[in-house]
């Protein structure tokens, strides 16, 4: 077993470096590192994780929409793929454990407040943790501007994925219900409903 220590020394000298398929990391107590066989690393359950539960803060160094798009990505320090959007023009250069959290169509995690990263059903030993990336991009980075293919592998896969407006009515719905939606996400639907709501009225 290797400490995560180790890993970040790995992922900074070698951001995608994909693991040999013999090594897995110990990331804490609940959580470890592997490749998934499929799609490079992934962080799995190293004991059950009850729904509810968190499992990871993503932390990170906050920067600007525009540090982002116009310094990080063009510089080649990081991908358009890579930070966690936490505000509407404010992002996270993730930790190395939150980094290597996969995407799934229907995922057993969800992210919350901030950056949390919380069980929304248990999570049984040996199981991938994942999270839809589509309920942390905002209504600012339309399809036009960020989409990603996806070939988590699940029934519902929607094979590509985009920012939070593009969710299944019922899929968005499912996540509301779950509480699996950051606070600004869902300040930024509330505003859009607003818009809705006044464009009818001017309507009518």
């Amino acid at each position: 077993m290797k400490t995560l220590h180790k890993v970040k020394r790995i992922i900074k000298r070698h951001p995608h470096k994909t693991l040999k398929k013999s090594d897995v990391y110990v990331a804490s107590y609940k959580l470890e590192i592997r490749d998934t066989k499929k799609y490079g690393r992934g962080v799995f359950a190293r004991k059950e994780i009850a729904k509810g539960e968190t499992i990871h803060i993503f932390t990170g160094r906050v920067v600007s929409e525009y540090e982002c798009d116009h310094i990080l990505v063009p510089s080649g320090q990081i991908r358009n793929d890579d930070p966690l959007q936490i505000e509407t023009d404010k992002y996270l250069i993730l930790d190395p454990l939150a980094y290597i959290f996969n995407h799934n169509c229907n995922p057993n995690a969800g992210m919350k407040d901030r950056s949390t990263l919380f069980a929304v059903r248990n999570i049984k030993v040996g199981e991938e943790i994942t999270y839809d990336y589509s309920t942390t991009v905002g209504l600012n980075n339309p399809p036009a501007i960020w989409t990603m293919d996806c070939v988590c592998g699940a029934k519902n896969c929607r094979k590509k994925i985009a920012y939070i407006a593009s969710l299944p009515k019922k899929t968005l719905a499912k996540y509301q219900k779950l509480g699996a939606l950051q606070d600004y996400i869902k300040q930024e639907l509330k505003e859009k409903d607003k818009k809705k709501w006044r464009k009818a009225l001017v309507k009518k």
